[in-house]
């Protein structure tokens, strides 16, 4: 995203739950936008529905749910969630596609690599 010149968003922001009135979630990627929206961008890899380190000894359907859960509460908090997987970031066109469908705004393209 940065290297197709989109607006660098912030990581891991805490969000609050306020359904439940306890705990926070964590949005991997956060924008807010200059007309004050708010998007949370998730990342989503498979290693958390199957990985027993992440799972935690839940199922695959416990670990889905719960994340439809969270989902919605970061719904209920006023943010757009986007989700994408590492295949869609790769996709250089589908990807910019799917941030600028959330009004994630965009510059000029920079440069690939490294850059001092």
């Amino acid at each position: 995203m940065i290297e197709q010149g989109f607006m660098v968003p912030q990581l891991q922001v805490q969000i609050p739950n306020l359904i439940e009135g306890i705990g926070s979630y964590y949005a991997d990627f956060f924008w807010e936008l200059s007309d004050g929206t708010q998007v949370a961008g998730e990342l989503d890899g498979l290693d958390k529905y199957c990985d027993p380190t992440m799972t935690g000894g839940r199922s695959a359907a416990r670990v889905m749910s719960e994340e439809r859960r969270r989902e919605s509460r970061l719904g209920a908090a006023g943010l757009k969630v986007v989700r994408f997987s590492f295949a869609e970031v790769e996709d250089v066109a589908k990807f910019s596609r799917l941030l600028e469908a959330y009004g994630i705004p965009r510059g000029p393209a920079r440069p690939r690599g490294r850059t001092t």
